[in-house]
């Protein structure tokens, strides 16, 4: 059987009921959080850019936002018949893109990283794997049938979390 695949780009968010591959292309300061409910096999990505709302404009894009993301992912979840009580957490992407700047750009990509962390630790949810930081991007395929993710990148070898 063909499992179908779904890209999730900037500022958007894809759940999904298992087997579903979605692939967050280019992660560079964004980042591509998966979550999943292993016991009711819901899991979603979504392709965080900034860490707050307060950062700039939602655009029709909510999920571009980590304090608007996590919360809109896990009623998707929910609806889906996921519990955010059963949801374990997988992290691509925060590195630093941009050598410099101010304001919004400034460490973006780590603040995006602590941002999620934080928030994901305010609804309990585990962080069991990740790849981020560094200085280049990612492009995650995250398979929902085994929760298993792939993570390429131009000068990493491939590697799986």
């Amino acid at each position: 059987m063909e499992v179908a695949r779904i890209i999730v780009g900037i500022g958007q968010l894809m759940v999904v009921n298992s087997p579903t591959v979605l692939v967050g292309a280019a992660l560079g300061s964004c980042v591509g959080l998966m979550l999943y409910d292993e016991h009711h096999r819901v899991a979603g990505l979504a392709h965080i850019m900034l860490p707050s709302s307060s950062d700039g404009r939602v655009d029709g894009l909510p999920a571009k936002f980590a304090d608007r993301a996590i919360p809109l992912m896990l009623v998707r979840l929910e609806e889906l018949g996921g519990k955010a009580t059963y949801c374990r957490a997988k992290l691509a992407g925060g590195a630093q893109m941009f050598l410099g700047g101010d304001g919004i750009r400034r460490n973006v990509g780590v603040r995006n990283v602590e941002v999620v962390k934080v928030l994901l630790d305010e609804y309990r949810i585990p962080v069991l794997a990740e790849d981020t930081g560094g200085d280049h991007a990612r492009t995650v395929e995250f398979d929902t049938g085994n929760f298993e993710v792939s993570i390429r990148s131009i000068i990493r070898e491939q590697k799986k979390i």
